[in-house]
């Protein structure tokens, strides 16, 4: 190999191992953001369970004889409670719905 050639060579070489060490930096920041998001989220997860926990109480305490509906029931609720009514209100069985 002559001399020209072997310093195109190292001079790629340096190149590359130059953009190695940048990924390299990259991914280390990258993995600190991720680290600090997971210990954030974390933190807050007590407070988000707690906040989820106050206001289920909130809702038993405004709401506390009606019993829970599944989806259905409650969009047929909802729509009966608009003017659209249900199959009931025009004569129809509940247990359509």
């Amino acid at each position: 190999m002559d001399k020209n050639n072997e310093t195109i060579l190292w001079g790629r070489l340096d190149k590359m191992t130059e953009l190695v060490q940048q990924h390299h930096s990259r991914l280390e920041v990258s993995e600190k953001r991720t680290d600090i998001l997971k210990e954030l989220a974390t933190r807050h997860q007590d407070s988000i369970d707690k906040l989820t926990d106050l206001t289920r109480q909130i809702m038993d305490v405004l709401a506390p004889d009606e019993p829970d509906m599944d989806p259905v029931e409650a969009d047929a609720d909802a729509l009966a409670s608009a003017g659209y009514g249900t199959d009931e209100d025009y004569g129809g069985d509940v247990e359509r719905l």
